[in-house]
């Protein structure tokens, strides 16, 4: 609501034939979106979550497909509380559980690259670091896996598949203004207008979210200052 008023208040309409609860809501959505991104090309950690994939007997593991779980992208996910996939980082096979050990794998470029890295049997690539690729939805494996489970490491997207009012976000809210700022472009560029001091105020706040992302973390003490809005 705050960030919604805001954008209000830097678009100046309050004429809601012009801008509506709805459009006001899509702008704030899609603000939001160009805020995430922004803060996940400065740090990949940013919006990071992991998840277990099991799989069995297979060589492709969909991640849209709503029988799997989980699934992470499409309409349906599974579980319904399971945070939306924007982007893999890291894939891990899950060697041991207690205690915790991973066995990094490397992804490969294209198709061809995962067929002339094709193992025949599961063991070759049990214990040793292995390779995959992601190609739309599905995850390829070398070969056909059998009863393993991997950890993946992705960046997720924050917004709530059903947002209410105390819908948690983020620890970033001294820059809830830029979403209020990023959510007023997508409603001038309806017009095709440039207006220069929205773009000026857009680049001054990136640079200082740009800054604080790179120097706010302190090594000695919990990654990131929580402030609250």
């Amino acid at each position: 609501g705050d960030v919604t008023s805001q954008m209000m208040f830097y678009v100046d309409e309050t004429d809601p034939t012009f801008l509506n609860s709805s459009m006001a809501q899509y702008c704030v959505r899609t603000g939001y979106a160009e805020f995430t991104r922004t803060c996940q090309q400065v740090d990949p950690q940013i919006f990071q979550t992991s998840v277990d994939i099991p799989v069995n007997n297979v060589q492709k593991y969909d991640l849209a497909d709503p029988l799997n779980v989980p699934c992470l992208m499409g309409p349906t996910l599974n579980p319904l509380n399971a945070k939306r996939f924007l982007r893999l980082i890291q894939l891990a096979y899950i060697w041991q559980t207690d205690p915790l050990r991973l066995v990094k794998w490397e992804p490969v470029q294209d198709e061809s690259q995962l067929i002339a890295l094709t193992n025949t049997t599961w063991m070759n690539v049990a214990w040793i670091p292995g390779y995959y690729l992601l190609i739309g939805t599905e995850l390829m494996f070398p070969c056909k896996i059998a009863n393993a489970r991997f950890r993946m490491f992705y960046q997720y997207d924050p917004w709530p598949t059903t947002p209410t009012s105390a819908s948690w976000l983020d620890d970033l809210g001294q820059f809830s203004d830029l979403i209020a700022l990023l959510a007023a472009k997508v409603y001038m560029s309806r017009d095709g207008t440039i207006n220069k001091a929205l773009t000026q105020n857009i680049m001054d706040r990136k640079s200082q979210l740009f800054e604080f992302l790179a120097t706010g973390r302190d090594a000695s003490g919990p990654n990131r200052v929580s402030i609250l809005p």
